[in-house]
């Protein structure tokens, strides 16, 4: 009886639940194992978490291991899953990184130094979702933000002996990039 009461008195908005499963053909590219879950709530409303994985060394001993985790509140300028959205996102992982030579000159001091350690951070994010068929669309994300790092820093990329412990960083600058399919479990 007083949960019917309370009922009466608080307004219920409920709304059906959507599901989405997702993959990063960005992030697989670089040989980056991922995958992505995200939840709509409301009517514009969702959370969307992404779990990104690469254990792998390559030729040459060149090393690009990490682990991350992304969640994202999105709020979706039509509805959700449907078009454009903002979010704030936060991250968190590990990295074990050397002996790589990036594009447009990123990081020039990877080609001759490692860094393993850890990172947090945050940001903003814009995207767009494509409709493709029932149950199938195409996300692309882009995000700006900031990421703390401390790490230990090797000079040689085969020694195992530290040169630099607790090696503070920040970063301002791209904190997401994506281009995903993904899987609508219970569309309209």
């Amino acid at each position: 009886m007083m949960f019917f009461l309370l009922s009466l008195c608080t307004p219920l908005h409920l709304f059906s639940q959507q599901l989405a499963l997702k993959t990063n053909l960005l992030y697989g590219a670089t040989t980056t194992m991922n995958i992505g879950g995200e939840m709509g709530f409301r009517s514009r409303w969702s959370l969307d978490v992404s779990a990104n994985l690469n254990p792998w060394s390559f030729a040459e001993n060149r090393k690009f291991k990490h682990w991350l985790v992304q969640p994202e509140l999105r709020r979706w300028n039509c509805e959700t899953f449907n078009r454009a959205f903002w979010g704030v996102h936060l991250l968190g992982g590990q990295f074990n990184v050397g002996n790589l030579d990036l594009p447009m000159g990123l990081f020039p001091s990877l080609r001759t130094t490692r860094y393993e350690g850890w990172m947090v951070g945050g940001g903003v994010s814009y995207g767009y979702h494509w409709y493709l068929a029932p149950h199938w669309n195409i996300e692309a994300t882009i995000g700006i933000g900031y990421i703390y790092t401390r790490s230990n820093t090797f000079e040689c990329m085969y020694c195992g002996r530290a040169t630099h412990k607790g090696v503070i960083r920040h970063y301002f600058g791209p904190t997401r990039i994506g281009l995903s399919v993904v899987y609508l479990f219970n569309h309209k």
